[in-house]
């Protein structure tokens, strides 16, 4: 197997998604929806974070900065257009797992790339080795900061015995997203951690 093309381009634009996203969630939890649950939360993040990122590609800016990332990593051929044809048709989904899939899958949301892995031949430079329906993606397990009690002080959700048992397997492609309100009203969610 190929080692896969570095792609900060595209991962500063994932980036940019996502911290879009979270803002917009965190005004809509502020101005409209006081102590939601984890389930709620991960519904509005990923509603936010859908329209983010299918704007992006719908405005091309997916493929421009896949485009940016090819030209970096062949400099020898920033001018060609073999690498615009390679960054064509390039995709990315935001997607929200239903329970049944959760079970399966330990994850709340999950984000997919689906792009060309382009690298250079091992024994001729000038050759491409294109895998043109290269898959790659972030899974996304959510967890809320609980209440604090008269007994307890404020402790992360649990993982279930499923997430214990599959997740250590996903941790290459996992992100926790932790969820935690300023204050005891729970009016305002603190940036995600």
């Amino acid at each position: 197997m190929a080692r896969a093309m570095p792609i900060p381009n595209i991962t500063a634009l994932v980036a940019e998604c996502w911290n879009s996203a979270e803002t917009q969630a965190r005004e809509l939890l502020a101005h409209r929806y006081f102590d939601k649950d984890e389930e709620f939360i991960t519904h509005l993040f990923h509603g936010e974070f859908r329209v983010a990122v299918e704007g992006a590609a719908g405005a091309g800016a997916v493929k421009q900065a896949f485009l940016t990332d090819l030209k970096s990593h062949f400099p020898e051929l920033r001018y060609s257009g073999d690498l615009e044809r390679l960054a064509t048709g390039i995709s990315a989904t935001a997607m929200l797992h239903p329970r049944e899939v959760e079970g399966k899958t330990c994850g709340d949301l999950g984000l997919v790339l689906i792009r060309p892995n382009v690298n250079t031949h091992r024994f001729a430079q000038s050759m491409l080795i294109v895998d043109q329906d290269y898959r790659r993606g972030l899974l996304c397990q959510a967890k809320i900061k609980r209440r604090m009690s008269r007994r307890h002080n404020a402790q992360w959700g649990c993982f279930t015995y499923n997430q214990r048992k599959l997740l250590p397997d996903r941790m290459g492609y996992l992100a926790l997203l932790l969820y935690e309100y300023e204050g005891a009203q729970r009016w305002s969610l603190l940036p995600s951690q």
